[in-house]
């Protein structure tokens, strides 16, 4: 394998990454819409119809079994887009091809980290930075085993680990701002719910019923503005693509310089 020392500058890994995305938002959110979708509906659904136990335990054990797979289609598709392949939203079920490799990746690399975790937090997230490759690894090259893929992951990772870190951070005060919507009406609206909710076991008064309203029509508008992660979490899958690309030695894409 080749590795390669990230010499260019965090600004210029998501330039890139914004030049990749270009016009090709669309189609990224639909795969990041889907990839929520089969991880958090049938959980969401359980919940809402049983409150058996069994059951609570079998959208577990399913978030589990799923989570390598589309963890590794993840990578796959966005892998894809920062190299301008075509793509879609049957990239993200390419991983349950390579069901079993997948699923037991994730069940090694969680296990390591979470042995790290134990000796203090520090460690914990040196390992996880070790082995933030490995997946990209994986999706690149399905046929590598994954102790094959962690190994390389944690070589190509030596000398970029501050390089890495600093491009994760650099994406804290976009995140903020995605999330703050979401906050402000989530700390406006969601303690009169709860509030409404007790009070509602009696009459209600003419302004504790608009107040009782307004909460009501609210609070799926605060839903729907934690989609603005969305745009950030896309924005930063892309940027680790092409960190990887770079780290790989294998970058191939050309840019004007302004």
């Amino acid at each position: 394998m080749n590795r390669v020392i990230v010499t260019e500058s965090t600004g210029t890994i998501k330039s890139l990454a914004r030049q990749m995305l270009s016009g090709r938002w669309k189609e990224a959110i639909a795969v990041f819409f889907m990839f929520y979708a089969v991880v958090n509906i049938p959980s969401i659904m359980i919940n809402m119809l049983s409150s058996s136990m069994f059951l609570i335990r079998l959208a577990g054990m399913y978030g589990l079994l799923i989570q390598g797979p589309l963890n590794m289609g993840l990578a796959y598709y966005f892998l894809k887009l920062f190299r301008r392949q075509p793509a879609g939203v049957e990239s993200l079920f390419m991983g349950f091809g390579y069901f079993f490799k997948a699923f037991s990746m994730y069940i090694v690399m969680t296990i390591k980290i979470f042995l790290w975790t134990l000796f203090f937090v520090i460690p914990g997230i040196y390992a996880a930075i070790t082995y933030s490759m490995a997946w990209f690894i994986l999706a690149d090259d399905p046929n590598k085993g994954i102790n094959q893929c962690m190994f390389e992951s944690a070589v190509m990772m030596r000398g970029n680990i501050l390089k890495y870190i600093l491009l994760r951070l650099s994406f804290i005060g976009l995140r903020i701002l995605a999330d703050l919507p979401s906050m402000i009406s989530e700390y406006l609206f969601n303690p009169q719910v709860k509030q409404m909710a007790v009070l509602s076991t009696g009459p209600l008064t003419a302004e504790q019923y608009v107040e009782y309203m307004r909460s009501y029509y609210m609070l799926p508008i605060s839903r729907l503005l934690t989609v603005l992660m969305i745009f950030v979490e896309i924005y930063e899958m892309t940027s680790q693509a092409c960190f990887y690309d770079i780290a790989g030695g294998e970058l191939a894409v050309s840019y004007s310089e302004e």
